[in-house]
């Protein structure tokens, strides 16, 4: 929905990884915790604030419409992998799907790092 749509717009203001991961934790929160409509300007003003990301520019962003080029390019990336949902793990030629797979990912970080 616009909820999701405004969210994939908004993380590419993200300054770096660790914005990105704050932005998307608060807006995960936001939704599925505290019931916050991040449809809504207030809504996602509430998560950016949390994020330090620019609400304003976010704001700004939104006015010329959806920007979901990221995500589609996310998307192919994952179809490229031979993988088609998520959560999907991929660590270097290593791919997986699925929450009850984390193990493999462990096993495989594992195994790389006593190399």
């Amino acid at each position: 929905g616009d909820g999701a749509l405004r969210c994939l717009s908004a993380v590419t203001l993200a300054q770096g990884a660790k914005q990105q991961l704050d932005f998307l934790v608060s807006a995960a929160q936001a939704v599925w915790s505290q019931g916050i409509d991040v449809a809504s300007d207030h809504g996602l003003r509430y998560v950016c604030e949390q994020a330090s990301l620019d609400a304003e520019a976010v704001k700004q962003k939104l006015q010329n419409g959806f920007d979901l080029d990221a995500a589609e390019a996310n998307r192919e990336a994952l179809f490229e992998a031979g993988l088609w949902g998520v959560p999907s793990y991929r660590c270097g030629a290593f791919s997986s799907w699925g929450r009850d797979r984390w193990w493999l990912v462990q096993e495989y970080l594992r195994r790389e790092a006593s190399q």
